[in-house]
């Protein structure tokens, strides 16, 4: 669990991913007050897992769990797709874990469709992800 935080959130990381716009974004999502209520990564232009295809990869999105069903996570993925779209990007594909039905009925609500999966594995099982994707030319 380490190692996968220090990968993405270690100060290190983070300060070098911010200073690539032209590969990554990051987005904060925030409430009527302000408050920060969630954020997500976009790498720009990557190779699918499971094809040689080239296009947007959400990487993460996470929200606080207080404020699941607020409609953040919708309003956040149109923003997303509408920022794909003017980079020319020509789909969006995102893993989501295997055992994570809800989030993949989101995702499915929202145009995307598993298109296969990949290996995932904790200390204790191997889990797996479901790549989804979603076609942006229509």
């Amino acid at each position: 669990m380490q190692d996968f935080l220090n990968q993405d959130f270690s100060i290190d990381a983070l300060q070098k991913s911010l200073q690539l716009p032209a590969a990554h974004s990051w987005l904060l999502a925030s409430d009527a007050e302000g408050r920060v209520v969630g954020f997500a990564k976009i790498n720009w232009s990557k190779p699918m897992p499971v094809s040689a295809e080239v296009g947007a990869e959400l990487q993460k999105i996470y929200f606080l769990k207080s404020q699941a069903g607020n409609g953040y996570g919708k309003q956040l993925l149109q923003v997303i797709c509408q920022m794909a779209k003017e980079r020319d990007e020509g789909f969006i594909a995102l893993d989501v874990l295997r055992t994570n039905a809800n989030a993949q009925r989101f995702y499915e609500r929202f145009g995307f469709e598993a298109v296969g999966e990949i290996p995932f594995s904790t200390d204790k099982a191997e889990i797996g992800m479901v790549v989804m994707r979603r076609d942006l030319s229509r």
